[in-house]
């Protein structure tokens, strides 16, 4: 499959996920260069990524900046911004990978041939702006109502 028509799709399945689940508006911009051009640079960084094998294999990564998911996870879970723990604003980040992989595979007509993995957690380490630098595939800026989310796609 034609990696312009999988990130059209990705694109589709974000903007879908992101106005239903998250009740938050979207728009997605293909990233030209630095990945990390548009977050804030001093700002914590949390990811996840869910490997997915068949028909097509390789893996989606969500990065996002420490408020984004604060709020988002707040607006999820339907309570209060600052009474948010550590480990939900990973299982929202884990969650919301898992459903714009999973939506944006629905859109393939072949999706049957196509399983995915079990959402987890970005290291530290793969977190570091030197290793974001060298994340291979093509990459989506996310403007949403509460800040840039990256998404990356690799297949």
């Amino acid at each position: 499959m034609d990696r312009q028509i999988l990130m059209q799709m990705m694109a589709q399945s974000i903007s879908n996920v992101f106005e239903t689940a998250f009740f938050q508006s979207v728009e997605a911009r293909t990233i030209d260069g630095d990945i990390l051009s548009q977050m804030p640079p001093s700002e914590k960084l949390t990811g996840a990524c869910l490997a997915f094998s068949g028909m097509l294999s390789g893996r989606a990564c969500i990065l996002s900046p420490d408020s984004w998911l604060r709020q988002t996870t707040a607006d999820f879970l339907g309570t209060d911004a600052q009474a948010i723990t550590e480990i939900q604003k990973q299982d929202t980040i884990k969650e919301a990978i898992n459903m714009i992989v999973g939506h944006m595979f629905s859109l393939i007509e072949t999706s049957a041939d196509i399983k995915l993995g079990i959402p987890a957690l970005m290291s530290d380490t793969a977190l570091s702006r030197e290793a974001l630098k060298r994340l291979k595939g093509q990459a989506l800026h996310i403007f949403t109502d509460y800040g840039v989310v990256v998404t990356a796609f690799d297949a």
